[in-house]
């Protein structure tokens, strides 16, 4: 019987021998014992000395901008050994402590590039001669997608995984009717790069399914900005530029619901800021209903002013019958032009 243990021992280290190096064969044979789960610690003193973390290339990025973080849970897989695979959560010092290895720190790595340092610290440590490393973020520890600004429901949402801006913007409940013309994305892995959606892009739809968003990004939803219409309007005020799409002077109108039949439509005007100080652009509203002349494109802090014809008001008020007789209709109609 132990002579077949010793032949079996024997084939097994031949095998491992073409695989790893002689320190490894010993460090794996303390693992099977079990050994070495007990002891890892005092296998990681003996080892070399772990030296800082390896400088990450830009040709060792990856194009995954999500970065490993403290307090994430990270799991390890080594191919084809178990014994070395785990499963931890970075610390608050940024290191995940991994059997055999000990403290190695991966905070602020992508899960590609904690695989090659895995890597190369086994190779360095001769615990393995061709090791294959698969990380894998497993919780975030800021899995909430923060959503500022214009949302119907502002907060923090748990969305674990990359996620669309569709996807963000509906767990929130979708944008408010005062949802201006850019949404800003800051991504965790990345704050420096700002992400900037433009709303009013005729592909909008598809940007929104296409653009990627992460755990621990914040996506904020600008406010429309305004314009005011005043005069002889049903109802004057101040409205949005929504998503910002383009609106012409007949739209505002419409949003203000409309013209009053006592408007001077010859007076109307548009006043303007500009660098040169505030302009007035005149306008007949007639004139662009009935396409005599361009409609006119409305711009933020526009003032769109629609005065009011006193003379269709004494018409209307002192000669009430006058619409009702041919020589009223004549007299209002050559008072009006």
């Amino acid at each position: 019987m132990s002579h077949k243990n010793v032949s079996a021992n024997t084939v097994v280290s031949s095998y491992l021998s073409g695989l790893c190096s002689p320190r490894a064969i010993h460090i794996y044979t303390l693992l099977c014992l079990g050994f070495a789960l007990p002891a890892s610690l005092a296998i990681a003193q003996t080892a070399p000395a772990l030296a800082e973390p390896t400088t990450v290339t830009p040709e060792l990025a990856d194009a995954h901008p999500l970065r490993i973080g403290k307090g994430d849970v990270v799991s390890v897989t080594v191919f084809d050994t178990p014994s070395l695979s785990f499963q931890d959560r970075v610390d608050e010092a940024g290191f995940l402590r991994a059997p055999v290895l000990g403290a190695v720190q991966i905070a602020g790595l992508n899960t590609q590039q904690a695989s090659r340092l895995f890597e190369e610290k086994l190779r360095t440590s001769e615990i393995m001669l061709k090791p294959n490393v698969t990380v894998q973020d497993t919780e975030y520890a800021t899995q909430g997608v923060v959503l500022l600004g214009q949302i119907k429901s502002p907060g923090t949402y748990n969305l674990p995984g990359p996620h669309s801006l569709y996807d963000a913007l509906s767990a929130a409940g979708g944008v408010t009717d005062t949802a201006g013309p850019r949404i800003t994305i800051t991504h965790r892995g990345d704050p420096e790069q700002l992400d900037v959606i433009d709303v009013s892009s005729p592909n909008y739809s598809a940007i929104q399914r296409s653009t990627r968003i992460f755990p621990g990004d914040t996506v904020f939803v600008s406010k429309a900005e305004v314009f005011y219409v005043i005069g002889d309007v049903g109802h004057p005020g101040s409205f949005y530029i929504q998503n910002g799409k383009p609106l012409s002077v007949l739209n505002a109108i419409a949003l203000a619901s409309g013209d009053n039949d006592t408007a001077k439509y010859s007076a109307a005007s548009i006043k303007r800021k500009t660098s040169a100080g505030v302009v007035s652009i005149p306008f007949n509203l007639k004139n662009i209903k009935k396409g005599k002349e361009t409609d006119i494109a409305v711009l933020p802090e526009d003032i769109i002013i629609l005065p009011r014809s006193e003379l269709k008001v004494a018409l209307t008020t002192i000669l009430p019958g006058a619409a009702n007789s041919a020589i009223g209709t004549g007299v209002t109609a050559a008072v009006i032009r």
